[in-house]
């Protein structure tokens, strides 16, 4: 069963590689500042304001654990839906185990305080792996990366477990990353050189942040267009109703 589940992992992520090689390539670039870098998080008020907070705390957060730093994360990244007050009050009264533990040891953080959340023993498991790998990588920009839901569509990758996708497609980003250094430092460029007031800061991403950035604006693209090609309820006809005088 072990070279059967290798096996499997080594194929899907070879498949996650081949797609970020098709989307990634000297003559996409100009197509990606454009569309990605320029459009979705220069011109873009929402993502703009969200990326000067980024930058403020990833591979820095130990200056920006002050109170309420739990809240303000998950707000940023829009986790506080899912997320209740009672568990994130609890999770900012433990910020600092769970961020040196992310640390130390960040499987044993994340199966400690997110892949079974709850706030109190009536309360419902909820399993935060979202949040996980984004807390992951502002500790460590260089090791981690942010994974949406968005992008696990964007590679097909859906039907596999949060986690499990998690750790496929950051095999395959290290693996691209490692083979691609020249196309990165083109890519780097090009950027910098659209990028005229530096407001993306581009020395200051990993080539991890790069990627993120590049498949969380190609996912969500996809899943506009989705939901463009669905009907709109409020345009469909209304049902023919019987004329009950002329019967």
């Amino acid at each position: 069963m072990e070279q059967l589940r290798d096996m499997y992992f080594d194929y899907v992520v070879n498949a996650t590689y081949r797609k970020i090689e098709s989307e990634i390539n000297p003559n996409s670039i100009p197509d990606l500042v454009e569309a990605v870098f320029l459009n979705k998080f220069i011109n873009t008020a929402k993502t703009a304001s969200f990326h000067k907070i980024y930058l403020s705390q990833a591979g820095k957060i130990h200056n920006s654990m002050q109170e309420g730093f739990i809240n303000k994360f998950a707000k940023a990244y829009s986790l506080t839906r899912g997320i209740k007050a009672e568990l994130r009050a609890q999770m900012e009264s433990q910020k600092y185990t769970i961020v040196n533990l992310i640390e130390k040891s960040p499987f044993e953080a994340y199966t400690n305080f997110f892949m079974h959340a709850k706030f109190n023993d009536e309360d419902k498991e909820r399993n935060l792996a979202s949040f996980f790998t984004k807390l992951a990588h502002t500790v460590n920009p260089n090791e981690y990366y942010c994974l949406d839901s968005y992008v696990r569509v964007y590679f097909k990758l859906h039907r596999e477990g949060f986690f499990y996708s998690y750790c496929i497609i950051g095999a395959a980003y290290k693996k691209w990353i490692a083979d691609n250094k020249p196309l990165l430092r083109k890519l780097r460029h090009a950027i910098s050189s659209a990028d005229k007031s530096n407001a993306l800061k581009i020395s200051e991403l990993t080539d991890l942040k790069l990627l993120d950035m590049i498949f969380w604006a190609k996912g969500d693209t996809l899943k506009k267009e989705e939901n463009d090609r669905k009907p709109n309820k409020s345009k469909r006809q209304p049902r023919l109703q019987h004329d009950t005088k002329a019967i």
